[in-house]
């Protein structure tokens, strides 16, 4: 490889204008921009085939571990796939599609509101003839692929993927894994549907990191919509034995267990989500062990009373507990979280986690701190 091209790809991160500074601090001789420019463009044409080339290994690796661990999931037209993606929002968007099974990027979308040569040029001449005549010019290597707002480059990037898996990576991506608030997947089922009929069916998996964090975030909202009022004991909901950040954090933990505990389990899930409400809050008429009958019994339990019957300890303190006015307060946030449609989409206890960490790894080749057109975004893909 040239030193020039080199330099190139070295410095994709900083730009033409940070390579200049280098040089002049370093005394090499400078590149120019038209053959940065060049440079750049093989080495965006060579690292996408690159990529290609591994996304198609990736995707002949998770068919071999399907063929070998679940043969009954194999069609003659396609395969099924655990999958799920994520987005940035800003005028230049990535979007990957990893695998849950083996964590494998299989494929990725690029969408750009931006054009930086566009934009010069526009600038440059803004009526008459020349103008018009460079701006026809500039539209093959526009590189403006999106139009519409940021947060509609995540729907539309996960219908494109998904409409071309069979044709790009003889696969079926049958699960959807992504937050309750993503519009996403109806976008993608309704593409489907109209391209492949019931012949590619899709159905959607929620991220536990993002369900578990619900029961939190629901306290969180009811005590603040009560500040000011009075519950039916003539108490405010928060302060001293009431319900305040500790208790929130540690309900919202016991939620955490109760799904990630009970992974393939939708029973348990139900029974240790109830067990929740009826440990925090008192119910005067119950005994300890009716109280405490859904708890988990096991030698690992969060359960303080089963722990000291186990251990012979003296753990357990009834007075931690909430006064028995919040049992009716709290029911409809317990019942809401325990649904068994919402339980069933954690069935499988997937998260997004993998799509967090390929985005630290891309954001990192290509900070958003700094303006990067769409190649050298190509490039960090």
């Amino acid at each position: 490889m040239k030193s020039t091209c080199r330099a190139a790809l070295a410095s994709h991160q900083f730009g033409h204008v940070g390579l200049t500074q280098f040089c002049a601090g370093m005394k090499p001789p400078p590149v120019a921009k038209d053959a940065y420019n060049k440079h750049l463009i093989k080495i965006e044409k060579a690292a996408k085939t690159s990529a290609e080339e591994v996304m198609k290994d990736a995707a002949k690796m998770l068919f071999g571990k399907v063929m070998s661990e679940c043969p009954d999931d194999i069609e003659e037209d396609g395969e099924d796939l655990i999958a799920h993606k994520r987005g940035h929002s800003s005028k230049i968007g990535v979007i990957f599609l990893i695998s849950v099974a083996t964590g494998e990027i299989l494929n990725y979308e690029e969408k750009s509101l931006f054009c930086h040569e566009c934009k010069a040029h526009n600038n440059q001449y803004h009526e008459g003839k020349e103008f018009q005549e460079r701006k026809k010019a500039r539209e093959p290597k526009c590189e403006v692929n999106h139009v519409g707002s940021s947060e509609e480059m995540e729907a539309v990037s996960a219908v494109d993927i998904f409409s071309r898996s069979i044709a790009t990576r003889k696969l079926k991506y049958t699960t959807f894994v992504g937050d309750g608030d993503s519009s996403s997947f109806g976008r993608v089922k309704e593409a489907l549907d109209n391209k492949f009929g019931a012949a590619y069916e899709i159905k959607k998996e929620e991220c536990v990191g993002h369900v578990q964090k619900r029961l939190g975030s629901g306290l969180r909202r009811y005590k603040n919509d009560m500040k000011g009022k009075k519950l039916l004991d003539g108490k405010s909901v928060g302060g001293k034995g009431r319900l305040t950040d500790k208790v929130i954090d540690t309900m919202q933990n016991y939620y955490d267990k109760a799904i990630w505990g009970n992974k393939g389990n939708l029973e348990g899930m139900r029974t240790t989500i109830k067990a929740i409400q009826h440990h925090m809050i008192k119910n005067d008429k119950l005994t300890p062990e009716q109280q405490h009958q859904y708890c988990p019994k096991s030698s690992d339990t969060w359960c303080k009373y089963w722990k000291d019957k186990a251990d012979g300890t003296k753990l357990y303190n009834e007075d931690n507990q909430l006064p028995e006015v919040f049992m009716k307060q709290l029911d409809p946030l317990f019942t809401r979280l325990s649904n068994d449609d919402l339980l069933r989409r954690c069935f499988k206890g997937m998260t997004q986690n993998r799509n967090e960490a390929a985005n630290g790894v891309f954001w990192s080749k290509c900070p958003k701190t700094k303006f990067c057109g769409a190649r050298r975004v190509g490039i960090a893909v």
